[in-house]
């Protein structure tokens, strides 16, 4: 493992002795990329002095190499077009937010193999979801286009939502179909919108639904669920579709049930079927297998007992089986089952013949500057890319910064404001 780049503050400290003369010979002839969102000469010019005075130290301190491999392709990005989120509306100095010595970085580990050094440096898997043999990669644009790729990475299709609503990302997965098509399912959800100039709310009510789409973005069918339903798991078969997901836990709740349907290729749901302590489901062969688990006490200790539960195809039980345990690395939270996992919260996990890609997000330092009005303070972040082979050994393990730099100017703005504020209305009152 190489250590912590937070174990060397030598670097950032040192920029301030480099001579700005030397760094415009370093960098003259130094290409600056077209921005997504057609900055101003200006904004180019801000972003580009930062960035190339943290080149031309990394230059001169090359032996720093974790910091020069998390550090460099943020600055290909941000001409490029996404790094930190940084937007076209406003100018961001970097310099605030350069210090990486109090950041709690993740330790790399081994080599990222070639295939995949695109995809870590341009952290394009950050946002995805994977299904089967394709990472469906969300695209952070106005469109919000989705990015099909095959597991080596390679672009198989594009999914543009111009005449499709495309939701807010995380709240839907989304599946490849063998038609060529994709099916979203999405989750059921509810919140009160307020308005500032009225002062009134209203509640927004979305129900659980699954929609087949085109590639273009054209529905072929919607169909919705009266339950309160968080559809997240869904398998194909030769005469129609499953889906399957937990009941959503309110106050009214009851007795929480795990709810499995079956649709035909038109939409129309023909079987139904609810469960108590589903811990997992998976098809094989076209027969749907669900296991549940239940806490047994044994003499002193409470011990998981598991059952494998066969389905027929109207979804009744054919046959039942005691004491089989799901594959651990088919677990929803596969994170449960590697017990050194320390690298933030799992996104994604893409499985390959002999290993398994986990993406997750990991929390570095929390941010300095927020309003008293926030209830909660957020942070900078990274993207984490961890290799583990199936006996959860890690081979390789990269990061790459995803700090939303945008919102955290915005905030600190408002912190700024408000501490404004809040001396004016001190002066007044002293």
């Amino acid at each position: 493992m190489t250590p912590k780049y937070t174990e060397d503050k030598r670097l950032l400290g040192a920029l301030d002795y480099i001579d700005d003369k030397f760094i415009a010979e370093v960098t003259e002839d130094y290409e600056i990329f077209d921005y997504v969102g057609k900055p101003t000469r200006k904004m180019r010019f801000r972003i580009a002095r930062q960035y190339l005075i943290y080149a031309a130290c990394l230059v001169l301190l090359a032996c720093a190499m974790p910091i020069v491999s998390y550090i460099v392709p943020q600055i290909g990005e941000l001409f490029g077009g996404n790094a930190g989120n940084i937007g076209d509306t406003e100018t961001i100095d970097m310099s605030e937010f350069a210090d990486m010595s109090e950041r709690d970085l993740i330790e790399h580990v081994g080599k990222v193999p070639t295939k995949f050094q695109e995809i870590v440096e341009k952290n394009i898997f950050r946002k995805n979801f994977s299904s089967d043999d394709y990472v469906l990669a969300f695209v952070d644009n106005d469109e919000g286009d989705i990015i099909v790729y095959d597991k080596n990475c390679k672009v198989v299709d594009v999914i543009n939502f111009e005449n499709a609503d495309p939701g807010i990302f995380g709240s839907y997965k989304i599946y490849r179909l063998s038609d060529g098509n994709y099916i979203k399912l999405g989750s059921y959800s509810s919140f009160y919108r307020s308005y500032r100039d009225s002062k009134t709310s209203e509640r927004i009510e979305n129900k659980a639904y699954v929609e087949v789409i085109t590639s273009d973005g054209k529905t072929v069918f919607k169909t919705e669920f009266d339950i309160r339903n968080d559809l997240d798991t869904f398998y194909e078969l030769d005469d129609g579709y499953v889906v399957a997901g937990w009941e959503q836990k309110w106050n009214d709740t009851v007795n929480q049930q795990y709810y499995i349907y079956k649709l035909d290729k038109s939409g129309n749901i023909v079987y139904q079927r609810s469960l108590d302590d589903v811990s997992e489901i998976e098809c094989v062969d076209g027969e749907l297998i669900v296991y549940t688990r239940q806490k047994q006490f044994m003499e002193t200790i409470y011990i998981d007992v598991f059952r494998k539960h066969y389905l027929n195809d109207d979804l009744s039980t054919r046959d039942t089986v005691d004491g089989v345990a799901p594959n651990a690395y088919k677990s929803n939270r596969i994170e449960d089952y590697i017990p050194d996992f320390n690298a933030g919260y799992v996104s994604s996990v893409i499985y390959y013949d002999d290993f398994v890609l986990i993406i997750s997000e990991h929390n570095t330092k929390q941010f300095e500057y927020v309003p008293m009005i926030y209830s909660s303070r957020p942070s900078y972040t990274e993207t984490v890319y961890t290799a583990y082979t199936y006996d959860a050994e890690i081979i390789w393990r990269s990061a790459v910064d995803s700090t939303d730099y945008e919102r955290l100017a915005e905030i600190k703005k408002e912190y700024e404001e408000e501490q404004e504020r809040f001396k004016k209305w001190k002066n007044e009152n002293e």
